[in-house]
């Protein structure tokens, strides 16, 4: 099961990499969990061809119903860097053995890292969790990889990883693998223990 946070599904939808993603998410991961609010908060900060995406995959999400860890919830509140649904997110994964994560946002992850108190969280969401640029890696390994590489270049950036990896200039397929690789080795590097990926 793959719990996804608002900020993946606003960035999917924004470079209208939703439908695919949610295809090769669901291959590797089966079931796919939103938050209660995703409907709502998506829904505001996305366009029209994001809200078309989103209404074509909305059915195929489950609301995330995984109790979380209220201790570990509150440990993680005062960390201006983690907001409520990440928070909520990252205490479900430490109750739920079966769960994984992906998220857009990697202030959350690096805070997360650089919080020696929080070590013990840290460790039990070790291989857990995964970052939006994982996602991107996969659709670039897909049979979307084309699609993914036109649109990552050509549609508005909303996202300051893409920029840096694309420059706001065509790239090709490989170009864009090796940047986004880098990227992930960056985060791990810092001691984000992420998912191995697709």
């Amino acid at each position: 099961m793959l719990a996804l946070d608002n900020d993946v599904l606003i960035k999917l939808a924004a470079f209208e990499l939703l439908v695919p993603a949610v295809e090769v998410m669901q291959a590797k991961f089966g079931v796919l969990s939103v938050l209660p609010t995703a409907r709502f908060v998506v829904g505001r900060k996305t366009d029209l061809r994001g809200q078309a995406q989103i209404a074509a995959v909305w059915p195929q999400f489950t609301t995330l119903s995984a109790e979380p860890d209220m201790t570990v919830y509150e440990r993680l509140l005062p960390l201006p860097q983690i907001d409520e649904g990440e928070a909520l997110l990252l205490a479900s994964l430490g109750a739920t053995v079966d769960l994984n994560m992906v998220t857009g946002d990697k202030r959350c992850l690096r805070a997360l890292a650089a919080s020696p108190d929080l070590a013990d969280v840290l460790a039990s969401l070790s291989g857990r969790v995964l970052a939006f640029e994982q996602v991107i890696l996969a659709l670039l390994a897909s049979a979307h990889a084309s699609t993914t590489c036109e649109n990552l270049c050509r549609l508005p950036v909303i996202d300051r990883t893409v920029h840096a990896v694309t420059g706001g200039t065509a790239k090709t397929i490989a170009e864009l693998q090796a940047g986004f690789i880098s990227y992930v080795n960056e985060l791990r590097s810092v001691g984000i223990p992420l998912h191995p990926g697709f």
